[in-house]
């Protein structure tokens, strides 16, 4: 058959010269929209179609920073928390969503570029988010609200075993939170429910009931002994101590909680152990025991409670605490080893004139500090080795002046003691490292400048034993002037005070002094201490009350 190539000839020209001309336009378009967006394209409901990329990129940015600071409400229940983006840590990145939004058009083929003018193209805004910031924030405002996960516990009511339901908890899903969040930004006021996980209990209603029949020989009350003393722990405290163990589902005694528990009641078993009360008897050079020492006792409450959790799960009624027995530090077998063998130094005054109760103070305070023993290298405080100053220990209220008032306070006179105690140490040749003048003369001192005032808890006195060896503190009364000497072994050194010298004196009674020790080696004078003193006109101060 013969073609007549004249009458095809047209026709294929024309589709060749079609094709050509879509083709081109379609290589034209593309060109057109090498550097710009496509038509329709959007980013969630922002649209950037037909805009540059800087256009794009202004327009995405300004909406970013509007986003960042768009309050969107999340809700629990009934309750309502606004956040914001940059609030819990949520960053929306400009560069990278306008990336993406170039890349789901042009990196298309050509026919699905053209699709743009018709058809809308809408991409996620790319984000960043910080974990931490994002559950501190949201959980800090949220977790307080959840339902917590509870196991199921045994109670006991009116004399019958009850078993507290499970409860299963709620937990802030947050790694869900960003993308929900970041999905909403196209709604005009978000409002987004929180989302949640559920945590599961490890134990459940159905354990304990499928263990009840275990439980009546565990559930009485239970006695823990030591010695003489007894303490009965009821039924209603046991009764929290049994659990199962998730695992096994096997009925346990947590001993945790039994720990917590002698915690709670260790005081009864527990004292501290005390020192012997000592004297040195200068005429036998020998110490000499006034009150012994005692034995203290010290609950062991890992192995204790070791030893309860046993004994219940095996049916028995009472348990032998484990109780460990601590020594004193200083009893008769020490005393060879302190090295308590010479006067080191002896302080005195003169409380005549004191009233009744005054007396009383001193006395109390005298005793507590006496047979104080000071290891090598400690330093003394008196204010704590006093302790509490009140009715408890033996003390009696004394008439003191606070403002313009005469009021009665406990403990007056007590710094009749701590001066007396000064004087010592400063004979002692011992390193004075906290000393106060009272804040005005007072006549029970003598000459002004060799008193030391203290109060609780501030001012203090304080001295160190620089020695190599124990020393002790010890008093006696003679009449009316009380005495105090300091023992220990001798190092050799000697200390000389000298007499206050008044360096200045007003008629209103105000006054400064000074005071100097001098410690000598032999014959040399290897130390020189200052002791200034600065008293006040006593009708401008408020009275120290133990003074």
């Amino acid at each position: 058959m013969k073609v007549n190539w004249k009458k095809v000839k047209w026709p294929i020209i024309s589709i060749g010269v079609l094709v050509s001309t879509v083709a081109i336009g379609l290589v034209g378009y593309a060109y057109a929209y090498r550097d710009t967006l496509h038509p329709n394209v959007s980013v969630q409901n922002i649209s950037i179609g037909s805009q540059s990329l800087q256009e794009a990129f202004e327009t995405l940015k300004n909406a970013n920073t509007e986003l960042s600071q768009k309050s969107i409400i999340l809700t629990y229940e009934e309750q309502e928390y606004p956040i914001t983006l940059s609030e819990i840590g949520i960053n929306l990145n400009t560069d990278e969503t306008l990336v993406n939004a170039y890349k789901a058009t042009h990196e298309k083929t050509i026919i699905h570029q053209l699709t743009t003018l018709w058809k809308p193209t809408t991409v996620s805004w790319s984000y960043s988010v910080d974990t931490n910031i994002l559950e501190s924030s949201i959980g800090a405002k949220i977790n307080p609200s959840l339902k917590k996960v509870q196991d199921a516990k045994l109670d006991y009511i009116d004399g019958e075993v009850t078993i507290i339901p499970d409860q299963a908890g709620e937990l802030l899903a947050t790694d869900q939170v960003a993308d929900i969040v970041t999905r909403s930004l196209d709604q005009e006021n978000p409002r987004i429910e929180i989302p949640l996980t559920k945590e599961l209990p490890n134990i459940t209603t159905a354990s304990w009931e499928n263990q009840k029949s275990d439980l009546d020989e565990l559930i009485q009350s239970h006695d823990m002994f030591f010695n003489d003393t007894r303490i009965t722990i009821p039924v209603e405290e046991v009764i929290t101590w049994i659990t199962i163990d998730p695992n096994t589902l096997i009925i346990d005694i947590s001993q945790d909680i039994i720990k917590e528990y002698l915690e709670s009641v260790q005081k009864t078993l527990t004292s501290q152990p005390i020192n012997a009360k000592i004297r040195f008897n200068s005429q036998t050079q020998q110490i000499e025991v006034i009150k012994p020492g005692q034995e203290g006792t010290q609950l062991m409450l890992e192995e204790s409670s070791k030893r309860i959790k046993d004994d219940i799960l095996t049916g028995k009624s009472e348990t032998e605490l484990f109780v460990a027995v601590t020594s004193p530090a200083i009893d008769e077998s020490q005393f060879d080893k302190l090295g308590l063998k010479t006067l080191l130094g002896r302080g005195e005054s003169n409380f005549r004139g004191s009233s009744r109760s005054r007396v009383k103070n001193i006395n109390v305070a005298a005793d507590k500090i006496s047979s104080t023993l000071i290891k090598p290298g400690e330093e003394f405080s008196f204010v704590e080795t006093l302790g509490k100053v009140d009715a408890r220990n033996g003390y009696v209220p004394e008439l003191v002046i606070k403002g313009n008032k005469t009021i009665p306070e406990y403990g007056g006179g007590i710094c009749q003691v701590s001066t007396t105690l000064f004087r010592a140490a400063l004979n002692a040749a011992l390193p004075i490292t906290e000393r106060r003048a009272h804040s005005y003369v007072v006549p029970y001192y003598g000459k002004p400048g060799l008193d030391a005032t203290i109060y609780l808890p501030k001012p203090d006195f304080k001295f160190k034993n620089d020695t190599e060896n124990y020393i002790l503190i010890q008093h006696y009364i003679v009449g009316t002037i009380l005495y105090y000497e300091i023992y220990g072994t001798s190092t050799g050194k000697t200390a000389k005070t000298i007499e206050p010298v008044v360096l200045e004196s007003s008629p209103d009674g105000s006054m400064k002094t000074v005071a100097y020790r001098e410690i000598y080696e032999g014959e040399t004078m290897i130390k020189r201490d200052v002791f200034y003193s600065n008293y006040r006109p006593p009708n401008k101060v408020t009275a120290n009350p133990l003074q």
